[in-house]
């Protein structure tokens, strides 16, 4: 039997018996600022005659953050995801201030 977990929002996604489909919205660098944007009016306009309302749910994650903060992705960020929501709509990574898309790397190679 699978338990649902406790998150920090107290929001729960869909599959554990939330309200609305909690989606992540990860624009990333680039372009992926651009059509993220655009992606989330499509997914709105397409699902505007659903039942079940839809939740998104913007983090700035990128390398503007990164080259902040020194940081990719905050702690407890992976957790986070995979606990409170159904989804995550990524734009982009990639970025020239970043030497060897250390970002992407970092991103991905967190473990869960």
């Amino acid at each position: 039997m699978t338990t649902r977990p406790m998150n920090a929002s107290g929001k729960m996604p869909l599959r554990w018996g939330g309200e609305a489909a909690r989606i992540a919205v990860i624009p990333g660098d680039g372009i992926g600022k651009e059509v993220t944007p655009e992606a989330v009016k499509v997914i709105r306009a397409a699902t505007a005659g659903a039942k079940r309302p839809l939740e998104f749910v913007e983090f700035d994650w990128g390398a503007d953050r990164y080259l902040k903060d020194g940081v990719s992705l905050p702690a407890g960020a992976v957790e986070m995801l995979r606990d409170e929501f159904d989804a995550i709509l990524f734009g982009a990574l990639g970025d020239p201030r970043v030497p060897s898309n250390q970002l992407a790397f970092m991103s991905f190679s967190t473990p869960s």
